[in-house]
């Protein structure tokens, strides 16, 4: 039978606990939803604006300006389903590593030059689409 000593012994401080449950839980760092929308672009603007729209509609949105950080995000996020968002010029290279990937729903790349991506896009047709506005996403 344990003694009092040693039950409060084992016990967190509640102040040190909550802090550790904020970092934990915090959105920022953990998804604690189903779906998440990644946005992949070399122009990284985190417009406050844009982000709120989006959050409204899917609020785990997560940024990445880097192909291999955000293939690394998604395959470690294997258990949610995945909305990504790319720009024009990295959706062919980005596209080609993650199109097998269960978790990904749809890929959305948004491009001015719709004609210039529609060959290799051909083979991508059941998840990609493709947008010319970013905007409009």
């Amino acid at each position: 039978m344990a003694t009092n000593e040693s039950v409060s012994s084992t016990r967190t401080d509640p102040v040190e606990f909550a802090n550790q449950s904020r970092k934990a839980f915090n959105h920022e760092n953990v998804n604690l939803e189903s779906l998440e929308l990644v946005w992949l672009t070399p122009e990284l603007d985190r417009n406050t604006i844009i982000l709120e729209v989006l959050r409204n509609i899917i609020h785990y949105t997560k940024f990445f300006d880097s192909i291999e950080e955000c293939i690394h995000f998604i395959e470690l996020n294997k258990v949610t389903t995945t909305f990504l968002v790319c720009d024009g010029s990295l959706g062919e290279k980005l596209v080609s590593q993650i199109y097998d990937m269960k978790n990904i729903y749809a890929i959305y790349i948004y491009s001015q030059h719709e004609k210039y991506h529609q060959e290799w896009l051909e083979k991508y047709s059941e998840k990609v689409i493709i947008i010319s506005h970013r905007y409009v996403v």
